[in-house]
């Protein structure tokens, strides 16, 4: 049951991979990267023409794009991964001590993690939802290239693990702190609070999309934001957790792209 429920949401975060991961750990020449990434680039073909990696200059053009392919179980194309943990081989010729240099092409020879993406905003559902188990450790929690990405141990009915929904979990603006200096995003399992919850073990990491910064100065005016641009906020994530206690994530900084 356990490798099933596990199963189950693996599916629900990924649909159906049509390869699998070649990182070789006896081998280190059979990758040179590895990292979070987004696809944030497409061709005329809507193919996949660019990665970037978080908190990186760098820049990919992979010459394997159809590899991030996703598929359903009835193996029907569900379009292209947005994000996840990739590993990347440089083409030849390619090297990383050019100076200067950011963009390279690469193969892509592995996918680790493909992580659900989901547009920022407040669910219908709010009061009486369902309570998480506890967030995950604070290096999971960041912020960039666009998305927030949010870890944590959700909870379901007993003996209704394969109804365990990646879909039905949202992120959306709270309010800022008393001294406006941290914004609390509010992080919610959308469904009824369920009657016999059983703690999901393994950790569920998902991204969200970020709003602009037009969006949330106009929200909360208040807000203090800092850097040499004054384009970076102060975020903590807040959560129910069980027995009506509050969960909260240590604080991270994140530095808007727009």
């Amino acid at each position: 049951m356990k490798k099933n429920r596990l199963t189950s949401l693996i599916v629900l975060l990924v649909a159906v991979f049509t390869f699998s991961s070649c990182l070789d750990s006896d081998s280190e020449s059979s990758w040179d990267y590895a990292n979070y990434m987004t696809v944030v680039d497409y061709d005329y073909m809507g193919t996949p023409s660019e990665l970037r990696p978080d908190f990186s200059p760098y820049i990919f053009t992979p010459i394997n794009p159809e590899v991030l392919k996703l598929y359903n179980k009835e193996e029907e194309s569900k379009g292209y991964l947005k994000r996840g943990f990739i590993v990347v081989k440089l083409v030849e010729g390619e090297d990383f001590s050019q100076k200067d240099k950011t963009r390279y092409d690469v193969k892509i020879v592995g996918i680790e993690n493909v992580l659900n993406v989901k547009n920022m905003q407040k669910p219908e559902l709010v009061e009486g939802s369902n309570a998480l188990y506890q967030f995950g450790p604070k290096e999971q929690f960041w912020g960039d290239n666009g998305y927030i990405n949010v870890a944590f141990y959700p909870t379901y009915e007993r003996g209704k693990g394969e109804e365990l929904d990646i879909d039905d979990f949202d992120l959306f603006l709270d309010k800022v702190s008393d001294d406006n200096k941290t914004l609390l995003l509010r992080f919610n399992h959308s469904i009824p609070q369920v009657k016999e919850p059983i703690n999901y073990e393994r950790l569920v990491l998902t991204s969200f999309t970020l709003p602009s910064r037009g969006q949330i100065q106009s929200e909360f005016p208040n807000l203090e934001f800092f850097g040499s641009t004054n384009d970076s906020i102060r975020v903590k994530v807040t959560a129910l957790g069980p027995n009506e206690r509050e969960l909260e994530s240590s604080e991270f900084n994140i530095k808007l792209t727009y």
